[in-house]
């Protein structure tokens, strides 16, 4: 009896020696300080795949239109143990017309963000943000932390000045103080030329070329650098993978923001021929250039007279998206070869989305083009029933952007139209053309009267994003 109570006491304290260790234990990290100390937002450069920076919540990213960055959100634990990449929604809360979000992976917790405009229509004052919400349910994360902002701050791109060499093909001789670099001068055409630059749209080191360079080596850009590419007007170039001019090749007739889009490829360029005489068919005579891409990118031809099929051309047929026509001139865009078809009329300016257009994108057959300021109004341009062909054109955005819809009768509700009620911002008006806004349907509400083109209708009585029908008199 004596033993049994002996090995109940040894069992007793043995139960009683385990719940001491275990109270001795580390509290268990559910009810420790949040293992989670703190929330940053890496920034990656999409373009050379570099880390730039990491931001706090609230923090200001300064990004120069034409910047493409990846943020990602990082936890961070205390002490060493490894960052975690926590499923994360971002969106944009105010500013929107300044960037692009593209690629939002809530699983990993990342989003692109393109700088497109260092302007916010209708209220410059706008501060742009960009707002994140961590989705998944990190078990030590400070409530404080799940969320926050990271302002956008968008600004012109600070291009440095191409400096032309003395020699091209060699570099220049900045031992020579007594010879300051000579100002950009493209009318006079010898010294007109190419000028190829490090980075994508137009950024980064720079040189200027005036004549064939057989081999970049020994210039400032050097071989297999170049992205991007300036071509003065009236000038024709070639560029070529190899030295010696040998390789896949591009013939360019226009800017290119970007080298991936040709088939000589983003560096590779080793030499190039230019011809700025205008006997390669790239004269120094004003006209319109088609690209094959959105955004003046791609495949290039320029134009300085009426082309009634587009086929045997560079830019071909049913490929053009986008369109800049040279100060001065007229043109009409046509659906089908000979003039016929849908059709969009251009006075002047450009084009960057041919999607907002009625002759539509990837349609583009056949052009009349009028250079010598006689215009085409003069004449019924076929496809097109005669007397409708001037009209009052309106715009989703202000400086004449976005979305748009040419009117030539009255429209008593822009509901069912492609620019849509209350979007107007603003409104292009055909010579001999007038109209009549209204702020409500059937021409009822406040009006304005327009005869001549309104790049910000929020500079007018009615405001922008108001219009909601419209009278439109157009006499020749």
């Amino acid at each position: 009896m004596r033993n049994e109570r002996l090995t109940s006491l040894a069992t007793g304290a043995a139960i009683f020696g385990s719940l001491v260790a275990l109270l001795a234990l580390p509290t268990p990290a559910s009810a420790q300080a949040p293992v989670i100390q703190e929330v940053r937002i890496a920034v990656q450069d999409l373009q050379t795949k570099q880390k730039l920076t990491e931001l706090s919540p609230g923090d200001t990213l300064r990004m120069e239109v034409g910047d493409r960055v990846r943020l990602r959100l990082v936890a961070l634990p205390g002490g060493r143990r490894a960052p975690r990449y926590p499923s994360t929604k971002f969106w944009a809360l105010a500013g929107t017309k300044r960037i692009n979000l593209t690629n939002i992976d809530v699983k990993v917790g990342s989003v692109d963000v393109e700088a497109v405009s260092s302007v916010h229509p209708g209220n410059n004052n706008a501060t742009t943000l960009i707002e994140f919400l961590i989705e998944e349910d990190l078990e030590f994360v400070k409530r404080s932390m799940k969320g926050g902002t990271v302002t956008i701050d968008v600004v012109e791109p600070q291009v440095a000045e191409p400096v032309r060499p003395g020699r091209p093909g060699f570099p220049d001789r900045p031992d020579r103080p007594d010879r300051p670099d000579r100002p950009d001068r493209p009318d006079r055409p010898g010294e007109r030329g190419i000028t190829l630059y490090e980075h994508q749209d137009f950024h980064g080191v720079s040189e200027t070329f005036t004549s064939d360079v057989r081999d970049l080596r020994g210039t400032r850009i050097q071989p297999d650098r170049a992205s991007s590419v300036m071509l003065d007007r009236g000038c024709e170039a070639i560029l070529y993978e190899h030295p010696n001019f040998e390789g896949r090749s591009s013939v360019i007739r226009g800017p290119v923001e970007d080298l991936n889009n040709e088939r000589v490829g983003n560096d590779t360029l080793s030499s190039l021929r230019i011809d700025c005489s205008g006997r390669s068919g790239g004269s120094g005579d004003r006209g319109i250039t088609l690209y094959e891409h959105q955004d003046f990118r791609g495949v290039a031809e320029t134009f300085t007279s009426d082309i009634r099929d587009l086929r045997g051309t560079r830019i071909q047929p049913d490929r053009a998206s986008s369109v800049r026509l040279d100060r001065g001139c007229e043109a009409i865009l046509y659906e089908h070869p000979n003039f016929e078809g849908r059709s969009t009329v251009m006075r002047g300016g450009d084009i960057e989305d041919l999607n907002n257009e009625r002759v539509g994108n990837d349609t583009l057959s056949s052009i009349r083009l009028d250079c010598s300021g006689r215009g085409l109004g003069s004449v019924d341009p076929p496809g097109l029933p005669p007397g409708n062909r001037l009209g009052v054109t309106l715009y989703d955005d202000t400086g004449f952007r976005g979305r748009s819809e040419t009117f030539r009768d009255n429209t008593r509700d822009l509901r069912s139209s492609r620019v849509g009620d209350d979007r107007a911002r603003s409104v292009r008006v055909d010579p001999g053309c007038r109209a009549r806004l209204w702020t409500g349907v059937d021409y009822r509400g406040e009006s304005l009267d327009v005869d001549r083109d309104v790049d910000d209708l929020s500079r007018t009585r009615i405001g922008f994003d108001s219009v909601t029908s419209v009278e439109v008199d157009c006499r020749r």
